[in-house]
């Protein structure tokens, strides 16, 4: 046992040996290493012109939205769902949802539209009483007069949704 040890440390001393000190080569090349400008590459270079331009890359859409979907009014804790859906998405809503959303609440920076119908349909609209649009902070509850459409109470009418960037 003492010889493995008398080994392991005589190894371990040969490793740290073998180290370069802060004077050698390596070290000189990490410290010392300047390059001018005329040596840097154009494509390295920082030019305005290709800089990234979020909005004309479209990556402003590619950002996630969160809706708040809520089965009791006014958000009622444990009847929630936050969904992230993408840019012009549409997301409908599976069985604990459709049909029961009571509470909506985009998140900020999202404008989004919430159908009465399923796969939110773009040609089956009835001259606008079959969706409700809404943005941030949303709606508290869609059971009131104020959030009627087309003098229809909209509690528990949506199945499908779709949001865009504003």
């Amino acid at each position: 046992m003492q010889l493995t040890s008398v080994l392991a440390t005589v190894a371990a001393l040969q490793v740290v040996a073998a180290l370069p000190s802060a004077s050698s080569e390596v070290a000189k090349v990490v410290t010392g290493a300047s390059v001018s400008a005329d040596e840097i590459p154009d494509a390295m270079k920082f030019n305005p012109a290709n800089a990234t331009d979020v909005a004309s890359r479209g990556l402003d859409k590619r950002a996630s939205l969160g809706v708040y979907l809520c089965r009791d009014a006014p958000f009622v804790a444990g009847t929630c769902q936050h969904i992230y859906s993408n840019h012009d998405e549409c997301i409908a809503l599976d069985s604990y949802l459709a049909g029961q959303v009571s509470s909506i609440g985009p998140d900020q920076g999202a404008y989004c539209r919430f159908f009465f119908d399923s796969n939110c349909p773009s040609n089956n609209d009835e001259n606008g009483c079959r969706h409700l649009d809404s943005q941030y902070p949303g709606r508290s509850n869609l059971n009131t007069a104020s959030n009627n459409v087309c003098g229809v109470n909209s509690n528990d009418k949506i199945r499908s949704y779709r949001c865009w960037a504003s």
